[in-house]
Parts: C-alpha cells; structure tokens; sequence
C-alpha cells in the first residue's frame, strides 16, 4: 500500500514536469512556474509527499471533480501517509485490495492526462 500511494506521488510530479517540456525535473518545472509569477508550494520537500497539494498544483482537480469514480478512488487515495513505512500495523485485506485498486485508477487516470 505504501508503494502504491507513492506510485501516485510520482505520477503527480511527472504530470507537472510534462507539463514544462523543457524542465526535465521537478526542480526545474517548479523553477520556470514561479519565474512566471505562480505560487508554488515547496513541493520539493516534504510538502511533495501531500497528495492533495500535489493534485491542486497540477491542476487537474476540476478533470477530477468530473468524474465521479475517480472522485470516490481519490479520497482512497487520501489516505496514504508517507509514514506507513514505519506503521507496524498491517491492514486488512479488504483495506488492501480497496486501496491498490483505487490508486492502480488513480495512477492511470493520471497517466492518461500525461
């Protein structure tokens, strides 16, 4: 599960590099958005684990907002922490499948936008 919500960190973050063509990183996608005069977050630390953060600099909360599966799948995904490394709690099955099956659309729908 922790992998699977990192999936759609990652897919997030090369969304917005996508986005830059000449960026090729992260750093610099943030770098040329904010030479432009937007506000961006510091999403190159550990506010880049925050999902919803994520989302709304992509800007592709109002592509969400549309669909109502993928709106359900996404407040799954909410659920993930970057901390769910160290929680030696495990989940149960029910809880697993419903997670990686929403981030598993979630990182598809993401993808298909790329």
């Amino acid at each position: 599960m922790y992998l699977a919500g990192y999936a759609i960190e990652c897919a997030l973050k090369a969304y917005l590099i996508t986005r830059e063509p000449p960026a090729g990183s992260l750093a610099r996608a943030v770098e040329l958005r904010r030479a432009r005069g937007e506000h961006v977050p510091n999403i190159l630390g550990a506010d880049g684990h925050n999902l919803r953060l994520l989302l709304t600099v992509t800007g592709l909360e109002s592509d969400l907002d549309r669909e109502e599966a993928r709106r359900r799948d996404w407040g799954i995904c909410l659920k993930w922490k970057s901390t769910w490394r160290y929680d030696p709690a495990a989940p149960t099955t029910v809880q697993a499948t419903e997670f990686i099956d929403a981030t598993r659309r979630v990182y598809e729908w993401v993808r298909a936008r790329t």
